[in-house]
């Protein structure tokens, strides 16, 4: 859990282009824009290949010198053999990923979402397979965690072929490369890196501070119950995060009455399903990780009310960032996540020390109440009547 903390920190790594990208096939699926898609698609592969290659060539040449015990603050001999070898191996399936996954953002941008989602349950299903017979033949954690994130590339790989043998014309050529659209995808991209750097920072820095406040062995105590409130926020972002590339089309479209109706709808829907489950999960939670896990992980009722009010907030950042990110309000969003990610760290680190392991969920919790939640609510209610103005200016 905690190499997979530190990795999922590297989601910037595209600098953004992936999301840029998205937001431009959906402007272009708004316009019937064919050939523009087969510009940003091309430009957007070739600078994510050239990316990839640089980080390779940077990784492997400092990993000799990487003291990965240190980093991860393990003592025992097999811990301190093992981390090196793992990392390489997230490292690397990360790596190959980085051009593979403008698929995925192919598919989002054309609001077809679901089918990249197909390939992600096959691959989920296919890693579960590959870690039992992991754990079944003494494999190693190099060989468990190549299980685990190993079938997600090679689902990666295979949804690629599928969509560029259904859409031939956006396949990646070299004579398709356009620098005036690889400056745009670039320049919609730093935004996003920005942004994507301190969401990072903000979700991704919990099992960070436990490992090195209270010890790596603590992070276990903290991960599982996490994964259990994870599911409410995940669930409700695939619905949300599909609004994105919709809001983007509308956008190009010049349909605010859409924007504004399907906007007030996704809070209302959230509010009736998100609060109510987990508030239920609350009481039910303590006898799933038992059954889940065993005894040896009870969470305490100061981490579970802390992890029920994270999760309702998580569960809300996914429509106000579908629609920021489909309006391309980013400048807002990345001052926004910016306090709270800096305010997120330093408000985790007291609480931990303070009161324990619960410290990051209420540290999560407040700084992203005070800087995402309030804000983003006003901001966007400012922007909606703005659209409104001007559109009724059109009209007369």
């Amino acid at each position: 859990m905690t190499i997979n903390s530190l990795i999922a920190m590297l989601t910037f790594a595209d600098f953004g282009i992936g999301n840029g990208l998205m937001n431009a096939i959906s402007h272009c699926a708004g316009k019937d824009d064919r050939e523009g898609a087969r510009r940003y698609v091309s430009s957007a592969f070739f600078v994510l290949l050239a990316i990839a290659c640089v980080f390779t060539a940077i990784f492997f040449a400092s990993y000799p010198f990487i003291s990965w015990t240190r980093i991860f603050n393990v003592h025992s001999a097999l811990a301190a053999r093992e981390s090196g070898p793992s990392v390489a191996v997230f490292i690397a399936s990360f790596l190959i990923s980085l051009p593979l996954g403008i698929v995925q953002r192919i598919q989002f941008g054309y609001q077809e979402g679901f089918i990249n989602n197909f390939w992600t349950i096959g691959a989920s299903i296919a890693g579960l397979a590959g870690l039992i017979l992991a754990i079944h033949l003494h494999g190693s954690l190099p060989w468990l965690i190549g299980a685990i994130v190993g079938t997600p590339v090679l689902a990666l790989a295979a949804n690629n072929i599928s969509l560029f043998k259904e859409r031939p014309w956006l396949r990646p050529r070299w004579m398709s490369f356009s620098r005036e659209a690889s400056r745009e995808v670039l320049g919609a991209g730093l935004m996003f890196f920005v942004l994507q750097l301190a969401m990072a920072i903000g979700y991704q820095s919990d099992n960070l501070v436990i490992a090195q406040v209270l010890g790596v062995d603590s992070v276990t105590q903290y991960a599982i119950p996490l994964k259990l409130f994870q599911l409410i926020p995940t669930v409700s972002g695939l619905f949300m995060f599909s609004l994105w590339p919709a809001y983007g089309e509308a956008m190009a479209r010049g349909d605010v009455s859409w924007i504004k109706r399907t906007y007030l709808r996704s809070l209302r829907l959230l509010a009736i399903s998100v609060i109510p489950g987990a508030l239920i999960l609350t009481v039910i939670a303590t006898p799933l990780i038992h059954l889940w896990v065993g005894r040896s992980i009870t969470p305490t009722a100061l981490l579970l009310v802390g992890l029920t009010l994270g999760s309702i907030t998580n569960s809300f950042v996914g429509p106000i960032s579908a629609f920021m990110n489909g309006t391309r309000l980013l400048m807002f969003q990345v001052v926004s996540w910016s306090l709270m990610a800096a305010t997120n760290l330093g408000i985790s680190i007291f609480l931990t020390k303070k009161i324990g392991l619960s410290g990051v969920v209420y540290g999560s919790v407040i700084s992203q109440t005070v800087f995402i939640l309030i804000p983003s609510f006003w901001y966007i209610s400012r922007f909606i009547k703005k659209l409104e103005a001007q559109t009724r200016n059109a009209s007369a």
